[in-house]
């Protein structure tokens, strides 16, 4: 018998209508879906080499702030270079005044000592008159007085560091010595035999040479040297 449609829908029918009317729209998202895949996975794929760029950008950037600047470095080569020449200057500076305080003070010095030798030399006469005075006066008393006022005077300019140059007995010594006469003896030639003046002398350096007489050495010898000469003429 012949199924009457009479336009409603059963109970078991439902279902199937609602699904037949939802498939389109499945298919359609399930489309948009298979679509998306491909750009996410594409997008992903391309994440890593983002960053690597973006790291490596960075990496640039930092090398770059870090090489140094090259208008920077000449300056600080000739700021480092002026700065040593400076100080050697500075260093020359002090040993040349170090030097000239020395000098300075070693001149001074001299110039005291000098002034000091100027004072002792002018006082060696009477000194000399002395001598003469002791050996001249008769009187024992006032020979004892003259030798008291010697001694005393004596002792003041060896305190200012005046020696006596040795002479008697001695070889001939022209820095210390001065021959005033040459004469035969039996000593060896050249051996001074009399001190005519004695001679001082201060801090090492000669204040007044001794005046001398040296020997000749023996008249055989002499005559020797004569007759040597006449030859030799």
């Amino acid at each position: 018998m012949p199924r009457k449609d009479d336009g409603e829908l059963k109970p078991r029918e439902i279902p199937r209508l609602k699904r037949n009317v939802g498939a389109p729209a499945r298919r359609e998202k399930a489309e948009s879906k298979k679509q998306a895949i491909p750009t996410i996975l594409d997008t992903l794929t391309h994440i890593p080499e983002q960053l690597l760029d973006a790291e490596a950008k960075m990496m640039q950037q930092v090398q770059t702030q870090m090489q140094p600047d090259k208008g920077l470095e000449k300056e600080l080569e000739r700021a480092r270079k002026l700065a040593e020449d400076r100080l050697e200057q500075i260093k020359y500076l002090q040993s040349d005044f170090e030097n000239y305080r020395k000098r300075t003070e070693k001149e001074r010095g001299e110039f005291a000592k000098c002034a000091g030798e100027g004072v002792v030399k002018d006082l060696l006469p009477f000194l000399d008159e002395l001598e003469i005075a002791i050996s001249a006066v008769q009187d024992q008393k006032m020979k004892e007085s003259f030798e008291m006022l010697q001694k005393n005077f004596l002792k003041i300019l060896q305190s200012r560091g005046l020696e006596k140059i040795e002479s008697m007995g001695k070889k001939l010594d022209p820095y210390y010595h001065e021959v005033v006469m040459a004469q035969p003896s039996d000593k060896e030639e050249g051996t001074i035999i009399m001190e005519v003046q004695k001679g001082y002398k201060i801090s090492g350096r000669v204040l007044r040479a001794a005046k001398v007489v040296v020997s000749a050495g023996s008249p055989s010898n002499e005559e020797k040297q004569l007759k040597e000469g006449e030859r030799a003429e």
